[in-house]
Parts: structure tokens; sequence; C-alpha cells
């Protein structure tokens, strides 16, 4: 698997147990298979189905990517949206 590095320019903090993670970074799977374009069935409505794409490609829960920031959801969205037309490097 080949990834693309994303620094979050938002970080976002997840409950690990009884103390706070800090996410600053995502690498986002630039070569997906079908099982991670099909995250995207378990969920209703385009933006939701962009958050599911974004959690499966970035290997992260799907309650953790929706507390991606609108800045970096942006972002994501345009490095995510060549990958699942089959137009960047790898795919």
């Amino acid at each position: 698997m080949t990834s693309i590095p994303y620094t979050l320019k938002r970080p976002i903090k997840i409950a690990q147990g009884e103390s706070e993670e800090l996410i600053t970074q995502l690498e986002i799977n630039d070569d997906p298979d079908c099982g991670d374009l099909a995250a995207t069935d378990a969920v209703e409505g385009d933006f939701h189905k962009t958050i599911a794409l974004i959690a499966a490609l970035a290997g992260i829960p799907y309650t953790t990517a929706k507390k991606i920031k609108p800045v970096d959801f942006n972002a994501l969205n345009e490095i995510v949206t060549p990958i699942v037309k089959g137009t960047s490097g790898n795919a």
C-alpha cells in the first residue's frame, strides 16, 4: 500500500481509554480496493459517504473522521476524489 501524507491544519482529539490522543497527520491510501470504497455503503447522504471514504482511506474509524474540521475535510476531499476516479498516480 502506498499513501499520501496529509498534515491536519486542525488536529483531532480522540479518547484513548482514560487519556486523549491528538491526531495531527493522516496517511491516505492512494491504492484502495473495492472494500475500501464499499465503506460508503454503510451510510446515507453524499456528505456522510465522503466522510466514510476519507475514514476508510485514512484507516481511521468513521466516528473519528466525523471530527475533521471543514478546512481539512475540503483538502482531504480534493485528495480522495482523484483516487476514487482513478486519476491519481497509483489508482
